[in-house]
């Protein structure tokens, strides 16, 4: 199976011959959710392969310390006590 992308449109093939062809993103997606998994996979790292060729790198994966998570979190249940006695 491989997958051809022009624009938005999509045309899948196996073995050379086309099965379909989607014009909208919500087809892609809804397409895309019917692939088993290995194929969302594969398809999925084609996807990131591309747009790490063609864009800017993606920025690093922000760092927070356990004190600043756990600050979140604290404020969060706190947030959920307030909410639930109706203040």
């Amino acid at each position: 199976m491989y997958v051809m992308v022009a624009g938005l449109s999509l045309i899948c093939c196996i073995a050379g011959i086309a099965f379909f062809q989607m014009e909208t993103l919500l087809e892609i997606e809804t397409a895309a959710e019917t692939l088993p998994e290995p194929q969302q996979r594969e398809l999925l790292l084609f996807l990131m392969e591309r747009l790490r060729s063609k864009g800017p790198a993606f920025p690093e994966p922000r760092v927070f310390s356990n004190e600043q998570i756990q600050g979140w979190i604290e404020e969060d249940e706190e947030d959920m006590r307030r909410f639930q006695r109706g203040t």
